[in-house]
């Protein structure tokens, strides 16, 4: 009986997470504007507006990184570089796009796949409040 006790109350927080993620998201309206990081710990900031992607590090020596971004679909986009302060430490040229997929979605931001180039990459970006 105690296991089966500890067993419930182990699975009941599991349970409760995975119901805040929503995994195939078909309305991401939220995530078109705000600011968000990579992880409580990154330096790294992305401020977006409906139009416009500014993203940049808040160390020392940081970079800017800005980009022109367009949504396709409800939880698509794409990002074209418009101009970065570091462009020998960017895969990217002026003008290369960058298309953006968001695969789930929680209370805290989203996950998602991107595509530039021959690279395609998974991340997660954190709103920040």
């Amino acid at each position: 009986m105690v296991l089966k006790k500890i067993f419930i109350l182990a699975l009941f927080p599991a349970l409760f997470a995975c119901s805040q993620v929503n995994e195939n998201p078909t309305d991401c309206s939220e995530f078109k504007t705000g600011e968000y990081t990579f992880s409580e710990s990154s330096e790294i900031r992305i401020l977006r507006t409906e139009t416009y992607q500014k993203e940049f590090s808040m160390a020392d020596a940081g970079f800017i990184d800005e980009y022109g971004i367009e949504w396709t679909s409800p939880c698509a986009y794409k990002l074209w570089l418009i101009n970065t302060s570091h462009p020998q430490d960017l895969e990217f040229e002026k003008g290369d796009t960058m298309y953006v997929q968001i695969t789930a979605t929680s209370p805290k931001g989203y996950a998602f796949k991107a595509a530039a180039g021959d690279k395609i990459f998974e991340r997660e970006l954190y709103r920040i409040n």
